[in-house]
């Protein structure tokens, strides 16, 4: 298997505004921060960028149960294609995004595919609420929904 290193950038100024567009930056940031987890393994720091998201919660520990038990994960990336927020009001932002996911390839510690694991590429709506977490000047993903 092949190792890819990602690099996460730097969460811009523009997404550390409590604003539509500083939003959508923090929503492409955040799959920034998802790729890199899967690529590495290691979720701490996407797992600091959520909060009671029960679809960040399930991706979190499906990536730490996978590094537990050996597997690899090739491919996966995420890129956001499309995003539209609309105003904030009381500290949350809901809003709308589109994704293109690539085709994901798990394989066991002896090299051997997980197909039910492994998934092939798509595209993807999704919904989300973010809240402002003052303390740390950025947004906080609460809700994820893909349809």
């Amino acid at each position: 298997m092949t190792s890819h290193c990602v690099k996460i950038h730097v969460l811009s100024a523009e997404a550390r505004e409590q604003t539509p567009a500083g939003a959508a930056a923090f929503i492409r940031y955040y799959m920034d921060v998802y790729n890199a987890a899967q690529s590495s393994m290691d979720p701490t720091y996407l797992d600091q960028f959520s909060q009671d998201c029960s679809l960040c919660d399930s991706l979190i520990a499906n990536i730490r149960e996978d590094k537990a038990a050996g597997y690899t994960y090739e491919g996966g990336e995420v890129s956001v294609s499309s995003a539209s927020f609309g105003d904030v009001r009381d500290f949350k932002v809901e809003g709308a995004f589109s994704i293109n996911q690539a085709a994901l390839n798990v394989e066991g510690p002896g090299g051997s595919r997980i197909d039910d694991l492994s998934a092939p590429a798509e595209s993807l709506t999704s919904g989300a609420i973010l809240t402002w977490a003052s303390t740390d000047s950025t947004w906080i993903l609460t809700q994820w929904d893909v349809n």
